[in-house]
Order: structure tokens, then C-alpha cells, then sequence
């Protein structure tokens, strides 16, 4: 459920997500974004780093998660969130998708 392999070890070695983070808004992208599973997800703007943890979800299956994320995150910058309530924002939509077994929820 992680992209790319620095991700990946982002969740044991915060250090290692933040050098990764750095790195990729060093090749110009405004913001990157790294999830981390339980541990939830970090940010960088070439400024700040901000994180955000989870919502606790009662979890059925993990299939989409990331998507969610992002979609969240998405129509945070899209609503001009400040980049943690981004971060909240994507969290939100991951825990309410990991709830179903279908990787999208039905209002």
C-alpha cells in the first residue's frame, strides 16, 4: 500500500521520510506527501514539515487507502487548507475507506 521504496521506510525512520520529502521538493514540486500507515503522514513545502496522525477506523479492508488520501489532500489545497488540515483532510477520507471492503464509500 506504500509507493516507492524510501516510503516504504519512511514508517521506521521518520529521519529517512523527512530526507526523502526534502529530496523530492528539491526537483520542484511545491509539497510532498508521504503516508505511513498507522503512523500516519508527514509533509514538506521546502519550509515545514507538518504531520498528522490517523482517525482510529475499524479496518476492512486496506485497497484504496492511499487514493483516499490523496483525494482527501487534494480537495484540501483545492479549498486552501493550510497543509496540516490537508493532511487531516486526507486522513479522514483513508479511514472512512478502510471501513468497507469496496475501495470507495457510498453515501
Amino acid at each position: 500500500h506504500h509507493r516507492g521504496h524510501h516510503v516504504g521506510q519512511a514508517r521506521d525512520h521518520p529521519q529517512a521520510a523527512q530526507a526523502f520529502l526534502s529530496a523530492a521538493v528539491a526537483q520542484g514540486p511545491k509539497i510532498a506527501v508521504a503516508t505511513m500507515g498507522a503512523q500516519g503522514s508527514l509533509a514538506y513545502d521546502g519550509r515545514t514539515f507538518s504531520s498528522f496522525g490517523i482517525y482510529a477506523a475499524r479496518v476492512e479492508n486496506t485497497v484504496g487507502a492511499g487514493d483516499a488520501f490523496i483525494a482527501g489532500f487534494i480537495y484540501g489545497v483545492m479549498m486552501d487548507y493550510d497543509i496540516p488540515r490537508c493532511l487531516q483532510a486526507g486522513a479522514r477520507q483513508a479511514a472512512r475507506v478502510v471501513e468497507v471492503f469496496e475501495p470507495w464509500v457510498s453515501e
